[in-house]
Parts: C-alpha cells; sequence; structure tokens
C-alpha cells in the first residue's frame, strides 16, 4: 500500500460500504448553429457512480467518452469527487479527475455541475432550492412532468442543466456545454 495514505484508504473502504448506485447513460448532443439545431445520437457513453457516503458526504463518479461528429475528435474525463453538503452550502472534499487533451478545456463546466447531479436525484425535494458552491449560487427548480419530475439547474439567469426523473431515477438528464452544445445523457 506504498503511497496510499490512511485517509485515502478509509475514503476507499467507506466507498466500497456505502449505499452506491451505478447507471450507464448513452449520450447524444444538439448543436445550434445559425438557428438551425442538429441533433446527433449515440455519439457515446458514460457510467455514473452515486454514493452516500455519511450524513452530509456525497461521492459522485462519472467516466465519459464522446466522439465529436464534425470532426471525429474524442472527448474523455474520468471524475472522482467527493464533497460535503452543509445546508445550502456544497465543499468540495476531493477532486480527482483525468481529463484527456480534448476534454481538458471543459472541466471546470463539468465539475461545476457535477455536484448537481447527485443532489438533484438524492437531495432535498422542493420546488426551488439555492446552493452555495465554489464562490457561486446555483438554483434548482423542480416541476411535475410527464408522470415524474423535471429539474433545472442555474447559476444566476444561465442555465446549466435539466434533468428528468421517474420513480426518483434519472431517465435522462442535459448539460450544457460551450457555445451552443447540449450533451444529453439518456439512461440505458
Amino acid at each position: 500500500m506504498e503511497g496510499m495514505n490512511i485517509r485515502h484508504l478509509l475514503v476507499v473502504v467507506l466507498f466500497a460500504s456505502t449505499a452506491c448506485a451505478q447507471e450507464r447513460y448513452q449520450i447524444n448532443a444538439r448543436y445550434s448553429d445559425s438557428g438551425a439545431k442538429k441533433q446527433f445520437s449515440s455519439l457515446g457513453e458514460a457510467t455514473v457512480t452515486f454514493a452516500k457516503i455519511g450524513n452530509s458526504e456525497f461521492g459522485i463518479r462519472v467516466h465519459a467518452s464522446v466522439k465529436d461528429p464534425r470532426d471525429g475528435k474524442v472527448f474523455e474525463f474520468d471524475v472522482d469527487n467527493q464533497y460535503v453538503a452543509a445546508g445550502t452550502r456544497i465543499t468540495p472534499e476531493r477532486n480527482r479527475g483525468r481529463y484527456n487533451e480534448n476534454a481538458a478545456e471543459y472541466r471546470p463546466k463539468v465539475e461545476r455541475v457535477l455536484p448537481f447531479i447527485y443532489l438533484v436525484r438524492f437531495g432535498a425535494p422542493g420546488d426551488e432550492r439555492t446552493y452555495h458552491f465554489q464562490g457561486g449560487s446555483y438554483t434548482v427548480r423542480q416541476r411535475a412532468a410527464d408522470g415524474g419530475v423535471e429539474a433545472s439547474l442555474y447559476e444566476g439567469d444561465e442555465l446549466l442543466g435539466k434533468f428528468q426523473l421517474h420513480g426518483g431515477e434519472y431517465q435522462k438528464f442535459r448539460v450544457e456545454t460551450a457555445g451552443k452544445i447540449a450533451l444529453t445523457f439518456v439512461r440505458l
């Protein structure tokens, strides 16, 4: 166990022994260019692992690979983060992310949305909740839709993502990326 400290070992043991859920998603994209929208399906896959570690601690791991249909570039990342949610304040506890060269520029956007992928699904329900995370204020607005719940995530007036749940589980979620590109993660 050279190179592994006791805190890291404890986190690994806790992550392995806590309530975890692992889900697979197909990644689709929508490009909006000059008013025209183009849809692309099956551009890649993602595996998302959710973990409740303690009363206020949670972890989320996302491994994704997406191929841009316009130029064939592959964007890959593997993020394994842990957070503490105390009331409305979210604090990063651990951040382990690996991004390939193409995906590196998207790291801030991915990691800005990441804790909310967990909190929308497992957090306290409510019509509207505001969280404070890394110097920003983020609002989650929920409403009943199509026999389930639709939630929207905003930072100020900027829409960062939409989430659709049925029976407490994601059917799909959409994350706005750079420019006019939105990635949709559809549950397999």
